[in-house]
């Protein structure tokens, strides 16, 4: 809020620095300049004390800081702090270059030392510099007459090179709000009269977005500024709302960010919900096109909505930086927030934005008009519909800074700046291409812009940022893509995914190498990919990244025409065979196509004839091709060669990464498994601090329908003592004379000396329990899986292992030798279709599937595996952990439930830890297979033999077991009342229905978490399972029953959960 017309005659006639502080406090007064929180305590900072602070911290800067270098280094996080110090270096007299709060102390020297500086306003010091600390020069002061500084030197974030330093006067600064205040004559979105703007945060204000958009400018027009506490999502959005911020000036990973995790909420409500959702928010769209007014029902479903995000008080949202995706436009301007696009550089300022009420403006993706009138042109080659965006204004930047000397420049002449971006004019508004620096060269002539490739790939599972870039390979770049993924990634689907993108794009714009960052993607101080260093560091070989193994590829594994695939053409005919087809497709002479010709720069091949070409070579010689290896071929000889390998059914490998000596780590915490860690601990911190930590509760009490723990019994709904064997007196008598007998270890592997009868005993208990010849018992339920998976099968194998397998399965598969497929959850059709096309080529195949899924309680379908393995020959595993002791009648596990011969599953595996009340693993099978484990497999073998008192509270629990089905019933009596009354209360119970393992999915890991200990005061117990033990979204309240809890109990619970989810769903 401020006077326009004062404003432009003051800024006018002191056109520096000086002048506009003394305009913002002039202006300002006693209004709110910040709002920020101090130890968890709403705070604010008027400008009459914001201008005292200012003024008392230079008195001690001048006094203190005494330097002959011409730039001071201020290097502070966004804060009041930094704000201060940034006027206070200023009225001091100090000229600042403004540094990243996260640059290492490396990069910090490097770039003080470009600009001839060694001096530093911190936070903490840096050896290697004259650092001097904020907060020991903070202070409040009467107004003093210095001479100011007037340069302000901004660093590019070093997106397209190493950074460089470029200096802005005062006068530019001026002349850049003169320019941005005129924005505010064509609509009301940059300020309105008689209303103080609230202006959140975001951006760092080293950065030329965050500097002159959310720093300059609020504070120039008397708004206020909004600190969130911490820069991630759900902190952002609760700021907006608390603190009813009405400006948000973001960069396109924030707004893509909401509106995906708005997206993913919406879908985990049903294909139906989200579907009325999005045609709600194009009617709203239509609607605002028309000029007619939202119907109430639809304003409503908005204004809710609203509500979850950024609230009710949002009239600007404005993103810069980058690609902003259709999607993200049209989902934040349909719900009635106003979202519109801009652009600009260090090297000029800001330079165009959209600033127009009509929404097809807003949703036409590009970044408006220039803001200084005839400031932007396109360098359009003849031909071309785009090109190099040339800008000229008044507010260019003056100098630049390289090897600790200044250096003038002077745009404000009739000159035209280039900026390195490319982009097209249509009907006076911007579109931005790309950067000339990141266009990838493929050598077809046409030239491929990395946003534009990025967007098709947005939705790949599993990944969490991508960046697209061109990979140098010989004169041409190879579009390639580098990943950064979510723990649960699953590799193989994110390349299926890839490969059928890629079907869909022309041949350029096709990826043709992945790569795996271990760490997170590299970030500017903009939130954008850093992508000029990522091509970088993997052509360099960093060993951050590895390849995604597209071009790894078992030809043996493809479909064969039998006809064909015994068969040895000699070599040249093929390539003679080649050849004609090239000929046919191209109409090309056969004697114009070399051996080594590039079939794109020389023969000009485009998407279409590509295809046709491929199409024709697999019906010609009755062979599969995958695409990324026929796209790999650059040449006649290359594709003939990877056709004749096809034909003879060699292995063909070919592979990008190359071997590289590795960094030595001799300290754990600098290792990449501690790093991620210690960002998961991060990124649940703020729930455990609000709401405490549900895991790792001590239980001092055997665990059956209540424990004791805080000091008081609680029910108990997060134990898998099933049938409560565990606590059960018969089963510890038997445990303490397993004691007395043979005392509290095997003292030795069973091979040598800790053997035991009563090993055999339970063992042969085992064996007849689950209708099976024999049977093996380990010392640990997860390590038995371990051990079998990973020792079964050799390299001559194939595992086909169900996508929800338990961790214990994942890691047998990845140590096995043998090949590996997940099949998509208890999908037997897609199973079925792995086996026709790759049983041939196994000598053994191995299935594995779990009886019951720990995770959503769901039964797998046991039968129809059965049928599958006999079909194929194959072996079937089957996981009882959560199924034996459960289903049927007798607590038989699969096999009874679904009345199963004992030979139909060949590996029986379980926990005795769940319904047998104790800890360890058993394997039960064919006294062949048994017998070869006993002396084989490493976890029995060099393992210590399993506790005597273990052994015998296990015996005593199926001695129980055989003679009494009474638990049993009851569990499955507690398990249908449940159900029962989840269904009464509308809860989702997952794929749940006869397992002890019932889940209800709540959603949010923080509503997760909070509802966990929420009902830990109602003295319910209850864990959360978050990310990344379950996706992103689908945190659940694990409910494991057993045959103690009492209907009441039950109940009770589902009673308390519903009223607490009412209560939490009020307050968001």
């Amino acid at each position: 809020m401020y006077n326009k017309k004062e404003f432009q005659l003051k800024l006018t006639q002191s056109a520096d620095y000086r002048g506009i502080y003394h305009w913002m406090m002039e202006n300002g007064k006693d209004k709110i300049a910040m709002e920020y929180k101090e130890d968890g305590k709403s705070k604010n900072l008027t400008y009459a004390e914001y201008g005292r602070f200012i003024q008392g911290t230079a008195k001690n800067i001048r006094e203190q800081i005494q330097t002959q270098d011409s730039f001071m280094g201020i290097k502070i996080q966004n804060s009041p702090e930094f704000c201060i110090a940034f006027w206070a270096s200023l009225m001091a007299g100090k000229n600042v270059i403004l540094l990243d709060a996260r640059l290492t102390p490396d990069k910090t020297r490097a770039l003080l030392k470009k600009a001839g500086s060694n001096t530093l306003l911190t936070t903490e010091r840096i050896d290697g510099t004259k650092s001097f600390l904020i907060r020991e020069l903070l202070a409040k002061g009467d107004e003093t007459d210095f001479v100011w500084g007037n340069q302000v030197a901004l660093c590019t974030s070093g997106t397209t090179a190493n950074s460089k330093i470029f200096v802005h006067t005062g006068q530019e600064m001026v002349q850049q709000m003169l320019c941005l205040d005129g924005l505010m004559e064509k609509t009301d979105r940059w300020g309105r009269p008689e209303k103080i703007e609230k202006t959140l945060v975001f951006l760092p204000m080293h950065h030329v977005l965050g500097f002159v958009v959310i720093f300059m400018l609020p504070l120039i027009t008397g708004n206020t500024m909004v600190f969130p506490e911490k820069i991630i999502p759900e902190v952002l959005l609760k700021t907006c709302r608390e603190h009813h911020v009405t400006q948000v000036i973001g960069v396109p990973v924030l707004w893509n960010g909401v509106a995906k995790m708005l997206q993913r909420k919406i879908q985990m409500q049903g294909e139906k919900s989200y579907r009325h959702f999005m045609k709600s928010l194009e009617q709203g769209i239509e609607l605002e096109k028309q000029g007619k007014p939202i119907p109430s029902a639809l304003e409503g479903l908005r204004k809710m909505v609203r509500s979850q995000l950024f609230g009710e008080d949002l009239y600007l949202a404005c993103t810069g930086g980058g690609y902003i995706l259709p999607d993200t436009l049209k989902i934040i301007n349909g719900l009635g927030y106003y979202l519109v696009n801009g652009y600009g550089i260090t090297e000029t300022g800001i330079l165009s934005v959209t600033n127009s009420e009509n929404m097809e403006e807003r949703l036409r993706g590009s970044v408006g008009e220039a803001i200084y009138p005839g400031g932007i042109k396109i360098n359009l080659e003849e031909g071309a519909n785009s090109g190099e965006i040339l800008v000229q204004n008044p507010y260019i930047h003056c100098a630049v800074m390289e090897d600790g000397q200044i250096i003038p420049k002077d745009y404000h002449r009739q000159e035209w700046f280039a900026t390195g971006d490319v982009g097209h004019m249509t009907e006076g508004t911007l579109f931005i291409d790309g950067r000339i620096k990141d266009i990838i060269f493929d050598g077809s002539g046409e030239n491929i812009y990395p946003d534009e490739v990025e967007s098709h790939f947005e939705q790949l599972p599993g990944v969490e940022k991508l960046s697209v870039f061109g990979y140098k390979k010989g004169l041409y770049d190879e579009t390639s893509m580098v990943l950064e993924l979510s723990q649960t990634a699953d590799e193989k689907e994110i390349a299926k995914s890839i490969h059928k993108i890629n079907s869909k794009l022309p041949m350029g714009m096709q990826i043709k190498n992945v790569f795996i960052s271990a760490q997170a993607l590299p970030l500017s101080a903009s939130m954008k990919i850093r992508r000029q260093l990522l091509k970088k560091e993997i052509e360099e070989g960093d060993e951050k990244y590895r390849n995604l193994e597209l071009f790894s590829v078992k030809i043996k594994e493809e479909h064969h025409k039998e006809s064909l695939s015994k068969q040895a053409l000699p070599y040249q005919k093929v390539e003679a065979g080649i050849k004609k087809i090239l000929s046919r497709v191209l109409v090309l002479p056969e004697r114009e196509i070399g051996d080594d010709t590039n079939l794109v720069a020389d023969l000009g091949i485009d998407s279409l004839q590509s295809l046709t070409i491929l199409t024709e070579i697999e019906d010609c010689y009755g062979i599969i091709i995958n695409r990324e290896e026929y796209y790999t071929c650059l040449s006649p000889k290359e594709l003939t060669s990877l056709v004749y390998h096809k034909i003879r059914g060699d292995i063909l490998e070919i592979r990008h990464n190359k071997e590289e000596k590795c960094v030595p780590i001799s300290r754990f915490e600098d290792s990449v498994e501690y790093r991620n860690f210690t960002e998961r601990q991060e990124s649940v911190k703020e729930e455990m601090e609000k709401y405490g930590n549900p895991y790792f509760v001590p239980h001092d009490s055997p665990i059956r329908d209540t424990s004791f723990t805080g000091g008081q019994n609680k029910i108990n709904f997060g134990s898998y003592n099933y049938i409560c064997m565990s606590g059960d007196p018969e089963v510890n008598r038997a445990a303490i004379d397993a004691i007395e007998k043979y005392g509290t270890s095997a003292s030795g592997s069973r091979l040598l000396a800790g053997e035991k009868t009563l090993h055999k005993e339970l063992e042969k208990k085992i064996a007849l329990w689950k209708h099976t010849q024999d049977a093996i018992v380990l010392v640990g339920g997860h390590s038995t899986n371990v051990t079998f998976v990973g020792n079964f099968c050799n390299e001559k194998d194939l595992i086909l292992y169900d996508a929800l397998s338990h961790n214990s399965v994942v890691q047998g598969v990845q140590l096995s030798k043998a090949h590996a497929r997940m099949f998509p959850h208890n999908d037997c059709k897609s199973l079925e279709n792995m086996l026709k096309r790759q049983r041939d080529y196994y000598e053994k195949v191995l299935i594995i599937a779990e009886g019951v899924y720990s995770m959503d309680g769901d039964v797998a379908p046991v039968p129809e595996l059965v049928r599958l393995k006999k079909k194929y020959g194959c072996f079937l595993m089957i996981d009882e952990a959560h199924s034996a002791g459960v289903l049927g009648e007798h607590g038989g596990g699969v096999d009874e439930y679904f009345g199963l011969e004992g030979d139909d599953i060949d590996i029986k595996m379980g926990t005795l830890s769940k319904s047998l009340g104790a800890c360890g693993g058993y394997l039960a099978g064919s006294h062949a297979l048994i017998e070869y484990l006993r002396y084989n497999i490493p976890g029995f073998v060099f393992s210590v033999g399993l506790s005597p008192a273990l052994a015998g509270a296990v015996l005593k629990a199926l001695e129980i077991l055989e003679r009494d089905n009474s638990r049993v019933q009851k569990l499955q009596d507690n398990i249908a009342v449940f159900m029962r009354e989840a269904k009464k209360h509308g809860f989702d119970t997952c794929l749940a229905g006869e397992s002890a393992v019932t889940p209800i999915l709540i959603g949010s890991d923080e509503l997760a978490f909070q509802l966990s200990m929420l009902m830990l005061q109602d003295n319910i117990v209850v864990p959360p399972a978050v990310y990344p033990a379950v996706p992103k979204g689908k945190a659940r309240l694990r409910y494991c029953l057993n045959s103690a809890h009492t209907e009441e109990e039950i109940i009770y619970a589902l009673d308390i959960l519903a009223k607490r989810l009412k209560e939490e769903n009020t307050k968001r």
